[in-house]
């Protein structure tokens, strides 16, 4: 006889969110011999959590199990994983006949995780309308998103691609999965042509062309972290600046040895950023 422990699979790591302190643990169990195993026959189980105790119970068989075919156990004993942290199981199996025990005990991760998205810009994005449609995209994750939803406000424009292309200015929403884990994020795109300057947008940016130099000149910002970027119409970055606990700014980027064209300038910080046309 050769009986297998089959599932979880070893050495894997799965991401699940919304566990509680009651959790049930399953394994599966594969006849990978050419023989029946009878009904009445008992496979001992096991399962370690991290360097706990190991909790043993048995397996019953209740109808013979048929070569290739394969049985789910659930363990009487459940564990708490209601902490967001790592945990590692270790699972195996005994059975008397077994003449092979190499595929007899796997080794399975658990990560007990809460599901984020992040459109960048923060809550409100502030664009001429020459930028639009403008292109939302999501900032980087620790974990992989196997699904996205964006759609507007009326729920009239969908999109299920990463990146999102906003045609107008208004509120749009992105839900994303990953398993049976959902997050949701949204941003406003506002117009910055028609927003009457307020104190903490008070920025400034000159002259165009700007063809010696780029003159950026903001005060009253709110105080913390701000990034300047300055990019091609393509995307490849010119000159990046930051800036930490600030609350305004003042600084000349050199634009002579640029080529003539048109460039973006965008300054943000972690709620908003504002994004300027620039003519060298």
């Amino acid at each position: 006889s050769d009986v297998a422990l089959v599932k979880p699979i070893d050495s894997t790591t799965s991401y699940l969110c919304g566990l509680t302190n009651d959790e049930a643990l399953s394994i599966w169990i594969k006849n990978v011999a050419s023989q029946s195993i009878n009904a009445g026959e008992v496979i001992n189980v096991w399962y370690q959590l991290n360097n706990n105790t190991p909790v043993a119970e048995s397996l019953t068989l209740s109808s013979p199990l048929n070569a290739g075919d394969s049985i789910q156990y659930t363990f009487n004993q459940h564990v708490d994983l209601s902490a967001l942290t790592t945990y590692l199981f270790r699972y195996w199996i005994r059975y008397a006949p077994d003449y092979n025990t190499s595929n007899d005990s796997v080794l399975h991760t658990v990560v007990h995780y809460v599901l984020t998205v992040n459109i960048s810009g923060g809550d409100t994005v502030c664009v001429d309308p020459i930028f639009l449609p403008y292109t939302l995209t999501l900032q980087g994750s620790p974990y992989p998103y196997d699904s996205y939803h964006w759609s507007n406000e009326t729920g009239t424009l969908t999109g299920s691609n990463s990146m999102f292309d906003a045609p107008a200015f208004g509120w749009y929403y992105v839900t994303v999965t990953n398993g049976s884990c959902t997050a949701t994020d949204s941003i406003f795109v506002c117009n910055q042509v028609g927003v009457p300057p307020v104190s903490y947008q008070n920025i400034m940016v000159y002259p165009t062309p700007a063809t010696v130099q780029l003159n950026v000149v903001a005060s009253s910002l709110p105080q913390g972290n701000y990034t300047i970027n300055l990019t091609t119409v393509d995307g490849r970055t010119i000159t990046t600046l930051s800036y930490a606990n600030i609350s305004e700014i003042k600084t000349v980027i050199p634009t002579a040895h640029l080529p003539q064209g048109v460039y973006f300038l965008t300054i943000s910080n972690n709620e908003h950023s504002w994004k300027f046309k620039v003519i060298r």
